[in-house]
């Protein structure tokens, strides 16, 4: 269709809309990609959003109706044709300026919630000793446990001015989500890019090993500590040896630097390690994100069983927390987030997931107050 004024997309990224909607922005990597509605029928040539749940249970791979890029200064539109569907661009313009019409900014406020609740009760701690106890055993090199709390309102809970937020304060370093289908929002600001492909040049990273942000210290002093902290470069060196080993089984050969860099968050600081690779022809970015997923970053190694242990030790199902998502065209290449730092909005319910890495030598109740930290990324702006 063409090209539109550039805040054509904030407004459809913000206005109330009552069918699918998918969001993903990264300012550092210049993407910001939205697609809104479903086409009844699969288009294989046309951009798809994806999402894939942590135990890979369940994928979703969304062709919208309409999809929507910033670049350039300018917000360009593509209508996607369902099978024997002939639209005219005439018509197709004509659609979409009714579509914007509908999409007023509906300037919704939080409404008041409650405190948090634990989902599974007073659980964790007891929990995370015991696995301490397997990794020293020599049972397990690293496992990441998660939690959940569950937060609720007499009303129901707007996720614009929570995106907004979110954008607002961790736009710099991280991807903005917001995913939007059968009722439900998942919305997030992760510091972990999965997997990038770009005319067949691979981009992924180790992120893990991390420190909170004492917002009183300072930045260059806090950022040499978590490096010369080798718990947490141990907890790093894992995630590296990990991802790099899974590119060469797919015929690639990863380069990256010898030491870690730090990703400096407002509420945390991680370590994290850049690697790239050339993928040989044909490669699909979702064979990069089957073989990587879950990277111990996010669950654990030996990876089946941390994978098995979580399933069996979390009291709930992560569902898309710590899961691969964002989007792919036709020729298989796109960008993939891990979806954390997030919140799963339905309704009047809201419930927020963290997690933090056990290795030899944790200590369960600083791995907790990890934990808290982490969730502060969206409960800190579930105010009015």
């Amino acid at each position: 269709m063409g090209a539109f004024p550039p805040e054509t997309f904030s407004r459809l990224a913000g206005a109330k809309i009552s069918c699918q909607r998918f969001l993903v922005e990264n300012a550092a990597l210049g993407i910001a990609e939205l697609g809104i509605g479903k086409l009844r029928c699969d288009n294989n040539a046309a951009r798809k959003f994806f999402s894939m749940d942590f135990d890979a249970a369940t994928t979703k791979a969304t062709t919208p109706l309409w999809q929507i890029s910033l670049r350039a200064g300018a917000a360009f539109v593509v209508r996607n044709l369902d099978a024997g569907e002939n639209l005219h661009n005439n018509d197709a313009r004509a659609e979409f300026e009714a579509l914007l019409s509908s999409a007023t900014d509906p300037r919704e406020k939080i409404p008041p919630i409650s405190s948090p609740t634990e989902v599974g009760g007073e659980w964790y701690l007891p929990a995370a000793r015991r696995i301490v106890a397997k990794i020293e055993a020599g049972e397990l090199q690293k496992l990441v446990l998660a939690r959940a709390l569950d937060l609720t309102s007499n009303a129901e809970i707007p996720t614009t001015p929570i995106l907004e937020k979110l954008r607002e304060r961790f736009q710099k370093n991280c991807t903005i989500f917001s995913f939007s289908d059968n009722g439900e929002t998942f919305i997030g600001a992760s510091p972990e890019m999965l997997v990038r492909l770009v005319a067949g040049n691979l981009a992924t990273e180790a992120l893990a090993g991390s420190l909170a942000n004492a917002k009183t210290a300072d930045a260059v002093a806090l950022a040499t500590k978590l490096r010369n902290n080798g718990k947490e470069r141990r907890e790093h060196a894992i995630v590296v040896g990990f991802v790099a080993e899974k590119l060469r089984s797919l015929g690639m050969s990863p380069e990256a630097p010898a030491t870690p860099d730090v990703v400096v968050l407002p509420n945390i600081l991680h370590l994290r390690t850049a690697i790239t690779a050339k993928a040989p022809a044909g490669t699909h970015i979702l064979d990069v994100a089957t073989a990587l997923h879950p990277t111990p970053a996010m669950c654990g190694t030996p990876v089946k069983i941390a994978r098995d242990t979580i399933l069996a030790t979390e009291p709930f199902s992560r569902g898309k927390f710590a899961g691969p998502l964002g989007f792919f065209d036709g020729n298989g290449e796109g960008f993939l987030a891990v979806g954390i730092r997030c919140a799963l909005v339905r309704g009047n319910k809201i419930r927020l997931y963290a997690g933090s890495g056990l290795v030899s030598g944790s200590v369960p109740e600083k791995e907790f107050l990890e934990t808290e930290n982490k969730f502060s990324a969206v409960l800190d702006h579930l105010g009015s």
